[in-house]
């Protein structure tokens, strides 16, 4: 009988005396990112010996619809699967029910046997999902055994590991967006500061020179005029030798900004 093996089932109650966690489609129950394992999912736990009858197993799955699959074990070895689909793919048939529900499950296991693919729990998900589809066809979708320790076997449903899957690429093009972003503000703030000035934050002379000769080519082109003007602090090396340096500094700072605010256009350029 089923509840002969209470120590290996883990469903939502069907007989009062076990204790079982929910199974429902809420499935991820933790954060997902890049290398998270099956252990991060949420696993389908049912386990019966084998000869345990098709109908226990077959009420079962009636009362559990999400329920992926079923392990078949003795003694705490892992002896094969059989996936929800294949159960009632095979009770289907002409005269199964008969054949299969009053027998053990060791009898529907005979013909509804399949290879199986199995990870240990510290699996990562993508390269779980990776090998899950890489499986021929008519075993696609077969539920997937995670081994979480010796003698201790969960299932988890194809559609469940893909759905997860899809997340971790999801927050992985959106890290690497953000990486893209980061590195083109950090372009930028070297291209700003390789030509500003560090004292006065005007243009520097690398920054002068090719505004320089692009303003030059272009009001060459139109026969326009370019006017240039020169600018030096009368006495500053005095002021400086008197004052100190950081006087010094905070003149030429007070001259830039006056000459910063002092542009008009769009066009002007302000630099040392």
């Amino acid at each position: 009988m089923l509840k002969h093996y209470k120590d290996y089932i883990s469903v939502p109650p069907l007989y009062p005396s076990i204790n079982y966690p929910s199974i429902n489609y809420r499935w991820i129950n933790r954060e997902l990112r890049w290398g998270s394992t099956l252990l991060d999912l949420r696993l389908h736990d049912f386990h019966v010996g084998m000869d345990c009858l098709g109908n226990e197993v077959e009420q079962v799955f009636e009362a559990n619809p999400h329920l992926a699959g079923v392990i078949l074990i003795a003694q705490e070895e892992l002896l094969g699967m059989i996936s929800r689909r294949r159960f009632f793919e095979h009770l289907s048939r002409p005269f199964a029910r008969e054949l299969f529900l009053k027998r053990p499950i060791s009898t529907l296991y005979s013909f509804a046997k399949t290879e199986l693919l199995q990870f240990s729990g510290s699996a990562e998900i993508v390269d779980a999902a990776a090998k899950a589809v890489r499986r021929q066809s008519d075993l696609l979708y077969e539920p997937i055994v995670v081994q979480l320790a010796p003698g201790e076997f969960k299932l988890i449903d194809v559609p469940q590991l893909l759905l997860a899957q899809a997340q971790i690429h999801e927050l992985a093009k959106k890290k690497i967006e953000d990486l893209h972003k980061e590195a083109e503000e950090a372009r930028k703030e070297l291209q700003r500061l390789a030509t500003i000035d560090g004292l006065t934050q005007v243009a520097n002379r690398r920054l002068f020179d090719e505004y320089l000769d692009q303003q030059w080519q272009q009001l060459a082109e139109e026969k326009a005029p370019l006017s240039l003007i020169l600018c030096d602090i009368d006495y500053f090396k005095r002021y400086n030798d008197t004052y100190g340096h950081q006087a010094g500094d905070d003149c030429l700072q007070k001259v830039a900004s006056v000459l910063d605010e002092a542009v008009q256009r769009r066009e002007d350029l302000v630099a040392r």
